[in-house]
């Protein structure tokens, strides 16, 4: 997958031990670029912490899972107000803090 952080195209990979999300539909990074959060197919919001080469993000298990619901969350984004919002298939937006 590949994200725009600090105006540079980016390639991303969101994995670690054995873990699955499903399949990634939505990623942002936060404005400080030490975390990434993405949506899934299968409803969650996963939070990853970025260790950053300038090539390549790499990432360990996700720090936080959320539970957007049962289906999809294709949208996801760091606010401006503290916190992530996603929005999923299902029509509900959230912001979790």
């Amino acid at each position: 997958m590949t994200s725009r952080v600090d105006g540079k195209e980016t390639n991303v990979s969101l994995r670690g031990g054995g873990f699955t999300t499903g399949q990634t539909i939505g990623l942002d990074a936060s404005p400080d670029g030490r975390y990434v959060v993405s949506g899934s197919g299968k409803g969650g919001v996963f939070l990853w912490k970025v260790d950053s080469n300038r090539e390549q993000f790499m990432t360990t298990d996700p720090v936080k899972i959320l539970r957007h619901g049962d289906e999809p969350v294709g949208g996801v984004a760091w606010s401006p107000l503290g916190g992530v919002w996603s929005s999923g298939a299902d029509g509900r937006v959230k912001l979790w803090r």
